[in-house]
């Protein structure tokens, strides 16, 4: 999959100045065989990423952990790396990012976002339609302070 920077823009444009790709390739455990063959290392992450997942439906994130670095030594996966950084791995691994939940994140940042936009054209409209903020409290359920703040912008 590729990514362009130009996909992002607001107003696209035919003749961009200046244009960022990026090429994006899936690591997890059995994908993409030929970049996990000539990557060792990449290929031990993927690994350990994947005996972390499957740990973790019957372990603590913690023990997860902890059984995927004795499964990667034992079986010689990064054994020298695993051996010598055990403490910093797991530490990383116990705080790593987690891109699903950054994801939520982001969807509840914009679902909020569109909940507050809705709320500010609502209070906006009823206010300009000469109702008193009593009554769009009443009606609507939002606090009189919030529809005093939005009163002051109009």
């Amino acid at each position: 999959m590729t990514y362009k920077l130009t996909d992002m823009y607001e107003n696209p444009s035919n003749d961009p100045a200046l244009e960022l790709k990026v090429k994006v390739f899936n690591i997890n455990y059995g994908k993409n065989a030929s970049l996990m063959r000539s990557c060792q290392t990449l290929n031990g992450y993927s690994i350990y990423v994947a005996k972390i997942r499957e740990y973790s439906r019957k372990l603590s994130r913690k023990a997860a952990v902890e059984h995927a670095i004795d499964y990667c030594i034992e079986n010689d996966i990064l054994k020298d790396f695993f051996l010598k950084e055990r403490r910093a791995i797991t530490m990383f691994s116990l705080y790593e990012y987690d891109y699903e939940g950054h994801m939520n994140l982001i969807r509840e940042e914009g679902c909020e976002e569109g909940k507050n936009s809705e709320k500010e054209k609502v209070i906006t409209n009823m206010l300009k339609n000469n109702c008193f903020p009593e009554t769009i409290s009443k009606l609507t359920g939002y606090s009189l302070n919030e529809i005093q703040i939005i009163q002051k912008h109009i």
